[in-house]
Order: structure tokens, then sequence, then C-alpha cells
């Protein structure tokens, strides 16, 4: 079997892609589901810390787990297209759910 850089990094690509993606959507649903709630039921000391402390450190890896996520992305489909697969990419149900995904992705992103 013969080693490819270009398969490799496409892979690495792949994976970063999915990571960061977990990370930026795990961020999401803290913030929603755990944060929120339970800044309307703590009082003004606890909230101070967790402003101070805490939310930076979660805007920081929610603000570049986005980053990554729509660069990796669109290193992915740019690979696509530098190879000459990128024309049956937006042919197929498959292909266009993914391109809706992604242009909402980037919807998302540019609101971070």
């Amino acid at each position: 079997m013969e080693f490819k850089a270009d398969e490799f990094i496409i892979l690495l690509m792949r994976w970063i892609h999915f990571l960061s993606g977990v990370t930026w959507i795990g961020l999401l649903y803290y913030f929603n589901v755990v944060q929120v709630p339970f800044m309307k039921e703590t009082d003004p000391g606890t909230k101070s810390g967790v402003v101070q402390k805490l939310l930076p450190r979660a805007l920081w890896w929610f603000r570049y787990g986005a980053l990554v996520t729509v660069l990796s992305g669109l290193i992915i489909v740019s690979s696509h297209f530098m190879h000459g697969h990128g024309h049956g990419i937006f042919s197929t149900s498959w292909g266009i759910s993914i391109a809706i995904g992604g242009g909402l992705g980037i919807i998302m992103f540019l609101n971070v």
C-alpha cells in the first residue's frame, strides 16, 4: 500500500473538522442548556465569578472551535475541486444536504 500525503492530509482535516465541530456545537448546547438557566438562578457573587473566570474560557473554545470547523471544511471542499472530484458534489441529494449544512454552518460562524 502506497502512502499518499494528500490522502493523509484530507483524513487529518476530516478528523479536525469533526472534533472541532463537536466542540463548537457541544459548547453551544452548554451555553443554552446549562449556563443560561444557571445564571438565572444564581446569586450575584457567583454570577460575577462565572462571568470573569469561566465565560471567557468557554467563549474562546466556542469561537475557535467555530473557526477551525469552517476552515477545515473549506479545505476539504476545496481539495475535492482541486483533485477534479468537485463536479459531482452538488449533483446528489447527499451533496446538496452537505452544501446546505455547510452554508448554515457558515451563517452560524458569522454570528459568533
